[in-house]
């Protein structure tokens, strides 16, 4: 069944569901000067967070939305603008909360984050244009959902079962971290999650042994390489984006498992900045 799983989600990020580099393909992007684009993006992911986290929704959310703003973008060649780009992201971040979240969401509450700069009449325009430049295909594999499945396949690895929620917690944050970073948003999810369990593992101080058993199974029921330039590309960019996610001298491991486990008690404390700061 698990299998049958991920051979689908590897169909689908293969195909209607892949994103190319649209800033390398089209360096007219943004028509203002001296703008970060990849800044931006940033910037919207972590608005992204705060809203997910303030309604108490799965952090899933954010790489779903970020799915739909990703591939929209890299298809959309009708506007130019910053405000443009804001627009598309709480569109998508409010799509993904209506197919996706526990409970639903008001239009109106999108628009007050937004502090008057779009209405409702904005946002679901721009839902239609979203929805028609992804052919409503709105259910992509996300690198969470491979990491989910992947560490089923753990479970028949004893030393690695008996660390399971460790490897989950620490491979759950570096998730995290790609979807903050644009480098990563042509790349395979599959490729991406497979670099995130083996840099947990490798935090860890998995066995060799424990490790390669990990990897011939991934090869021999789904036939993904965990040797793959892909993978490896994905693996030295978390092992950086990890590493200078702390403050010097502390334990970043650790660290991430205690933000982790404690990110329950702390979601819904504070109130989301409107879209309107974001790069203004």
């Amino acid at each position: 069944m698990v299998i049958d799983r991920l051979s689908g989600m590897i169909r689908k990020q293969n195909t209607c569901y892949s994103c190319h580099d649209y800033l390398k393909s089209d360096i007219s992007f943004l028509t203002e000067k001296d703008i970060n684009v990849e800044g931006l993006r940033r910037q919207i992911c972590e608005w992204s967070f705060s809203v997910v986290d303030y309604f108490n929704f799965e952090r899933e959310l954010v790489s779903v939305s970020l799915s739909y703003l990703d591939r929209y973008l890299s298809k959309s060649h009708r506007w130019r603008d910053t405000i443009r780009v804001q627009l598309a992201a709480v569109t998508s971040l409010y799509l993904a909360i209506k197919l996706y979240g526990i409970r639903k969401v008001s239009l109106s509450l999108f628009v007050k984050l937004s502090k008057g700069r779009f209405s409702m009449d904005h946002i679901l325009a721009m839902e239609g244009v979203i929805l028609e430049d992804l052919s409503w295909k709105v259910h992509p594999p996300t690198t969470l959902s491979f990491v989910n499945h992947f560490l089923v396949v753990l479970n028949s690895e004893s030393e690695i079962s008996a660390m399971k929620h460790r490897v989950n917690e620490i491979s759950r944050f570096l998730t995290e971290l790609s979807a903050m970073e644009y480098a990563f948003v042509s790349l395979k999810p599959s490729s991406i999650a497979l670099a995130c369990i083996l840099n947990a593992m490798d935090k860890l101080r998995v066995s060799k042994q424990a490790v390669r058993s990990f990897t011939e199974k991934i090869l021999e029921r789904v036939l993904l390489d965990t040797g793959d330039e892909e993978v490896k590309e994905c693996q030295e960019m978390l092992n950086i984006l990890y590493s200078s996610s702390f403050s010097s001298g502390s334990d970043p491991f650790e660290i991430a498992c205690d933000q982790i486990s404690d990110q329950g008690s702390s979601r819904g404390d504070i109130t989301p900045v409107s879209v309107a700061q974001i790069y203004t």
